[in-house]
């Protein structure tokens, strides 16, 4: 059993941009969204998130940003591909960040999660990757247990 539990002090508070591909800042463009539940594979497509869920065509959550007191995204029960990128999750130092739960084939890119009890939550989570995010002001920054596979750089 693999526990991961790793903090991080507030490195961009509030932070409207995102780490590019080459590590530099740019400023990104979120639209405001409501907190989300995907529970199964079909809820990609149910909620109109693009893609098709294969390793080519993942589903794609993008551009979001999502300001909640109780969770702003929970993903559970899923095996279709998918990302979410460049995108902002806030709490108020209670809240639940990004919670993914029982899933295979996650990316977690490009985004900043701020305020949160959890920031990043991976749970029995193989083959996925977390990359070049800013994960900060959080009681624990990224935590996890059972993860297989998975990937976790430039944080």
């Amino acid at each position: 059993i693999l526990m991961l539990s790793l903090f991080q002090s507030s490195l961009t508070p509030r932070s409207t941009f995102s780490h590019s591909t080459d590590n530099s800042l740019r400023a990104v463009s979120q639209s405001t969204h409501s907190p989300f539940n995907i529970t199964d594979n079909a809820n990609f497509s149910e909620m109109g998130w693009p893609g098709s869920g294969t390793e080519e065509d993942p589903y794609v959550i993008e551009d979001i940003l999502i300001e909640d007191n109780d969770y702003c995204a929970y993903i559970a029960n899923t095996t279709a591909y998918f990302e979410i990128r460049n995108s902002i999750f806030r709490g108020n130092g209670s809240t639940e960040g990004v919670i993914i739960h029982n899933v295979t084939h996650a990316g977690i890119i490009e985004c900043s999660i701020q305020d949160c009890n959890i920031g990043l939550g991976l749970y029995s989570v193989n083959f996925s990757a977390v990359r070049a995010c800013d994960i900060g002001q959080c009681n624990r920054g990224i935590d996890g247990f059972l993860l297989k596979g998975c990937k976790i750089t430039d944080i």
